[in-house]
Formats: C-alpha cells, sequence, structure tokens
C-alpha cells in the first residue's frame, strides 16, 4: 500500500516540477516506492528462491538508483558557477551544441532513471516487476507500470531540452572540457553502461550479498 502511494506521490509530483532539485526530490520518492515494492514481494513470498530474489533485486535497484542519482547531480553541480545555478529544466537548453560529452551523461542518467532498454534501469525495474507477478500481485504490478510511463514522461522532457532545444545562450559560457571532476563522472556514466552490458553480473553479486547477510536467518529454513 505504502510502496504504491509513494510511488503514485512521487511521480505524479515529479511531472509537475520545472525545478530540477524539487523534480528529482520528488522522483526520489517514487523510486524509493520501487525498492518497497521489492522488499514487500520479499516478505510475503513463501519461496526460498522468490524472497533471496526480491531482497536482492531491492538491492540492485538501489544501486543503479544511486549511480544514476550521483551521475546527474555531479552534472549539475559541475555546470553550475557563482553567477549561474542550473535550477530549472529550461536551463539544459540546447546543452548538447556547447558540450555533446555532458549531454551524453545526462542522457544516461535519464535513461537509466526512465528504465528504458537497454540501459540498466530498465533490468532493475522489470526484476522487480517479475517478482510481484511471481508472488500473484498482478494489479500492483500493472499501477507499477503505468507510474514507470510517467517517470518517463519528465525524465525524457529533460533529455529533449539537453539535444532538441535552442541553447539559452546567457549560458553558453566556456566550460572546462578536462578536469577531475569531469574525469569522475565520465567513469560513473562508464559504470552504468558496463552494468547495463552484463546486469547479471551485478545481480549475481547482489545475490551473493543477501545469502551471506542472511543466511543465519530467515533464508535458512
Amino acid at each position: 500500500m505504502f510502496s504504491l502511494l509513494s510511488l503514485t506521490i512521487g511521480s505524479l509530483s515529479a511531472i509537475i516540477q520545472t525545478n530540477l532539485k524539487r523534480l528529482f526530490a520528488y522522483s526520489s520518492i517514487s523510486h524509493m516506492g520501487f525498492i518497497f515494492l521489492g522488499l514487500t514481494s520479499g516478505i510475503i513470498a513463501t519461496r526460498h528462491d522468490v524472497s533471496r530474489n526480491a531482497y536482492a533485486a531491492s538491492l540492485f535497484y538501489l544501486i543503479i538508483y544511486c549511480l544514476s542519482a550521483l551521475l546527474i547531480f555531479g552534472v549539475l553541480l559541475f555546470l553550475s558557477k557563482e553567477d549561474h545555478e542550473y535550477k530549472e529544466i529550461k536551463d539544459l537548453k540546447g546543452l548538447n551544441q556547447y558540450d555533446s560529452s555532458l549531454a551524453v551523461l545526462i542522457l544516461i542518467s535519464m535513461f537509466s532513471f526512465a528504465g528504458i532498454p537497454p540501459f540498466i534501469g530498465f533490468y532493475s525495474k522489470v526484476s522487480i516487476f517479475q517478482l510481484m507477478i511471481e508472488n500473484g500481485n498482478i494489479i500492483p504490478a500493472i499501477i507499477a507500470i503505468f507510474f514507470t510511463l510517467i517517470s518517463a514522461f519528465y525524465c525524457l522532457r529533460i533529455v529533449k531540452n539537453v539535444y532538441f532545444d535552442k541553447p539559452v545562450l546567457s549560458n553558453n559560457t566556456s566550460l572546462v572540457f578536462f578536469s577531475k571532476t569531469k574525469y569522475l563522472l565520465y567513469a560513473n556514466g562508464i559504470i552504468i553502461i558496463l552494468f547495463s552490458l552484463f546486469p547479471d553480473a551485478l545481480m549475481n553479486i547482489c545475490i551473493q550479498i543477501i545469502e551471506n547477510s542472511f543466511k543465519d536467518n530467515y533464508l535458512s529454513y
């Protein structure tokens, strides 16, 4: 119940925002709803393997969310200057025209948030949906899918501003093209891409962590 409420409040509140900080704050509420859906599936599961996979899926989702959030906030902090802070979606207009590398990093983060294949966010959401359906929670799964589509809208709106809108000339200032911070952002983006190419590797790590963490408790039955 509370998981679906988080999805509802987070998605519907984020879609009407133009301020980036508020948008991602409400978006985080929606993402926490997904994580709790996985945890709930693990609690109500009657089979050892389903319970284990549900907790692993929640951990998997949490890792991907953190990586994607670090990337987008890192880019926004990198872009912000003393005389101008990137607060609104419109501030990102035409970013691709004067720094295509940062535009690609935003695209990676937004596509992962939205769960667009083949990015890793798609696999994290699908793993939650599969577990819900496996536990017989068909209607909650359909509701979660519906709000995933809503979440995809505001993520794609940001990508649209970055790639298809004309740049805001006052923001079209010289950027630092090579810096330690930018290399860290590149590394973050590369990690997301690698996980997108090999999602099973990360899922297996999550399963192993869950087994090692709970082997003496409920997973031992």
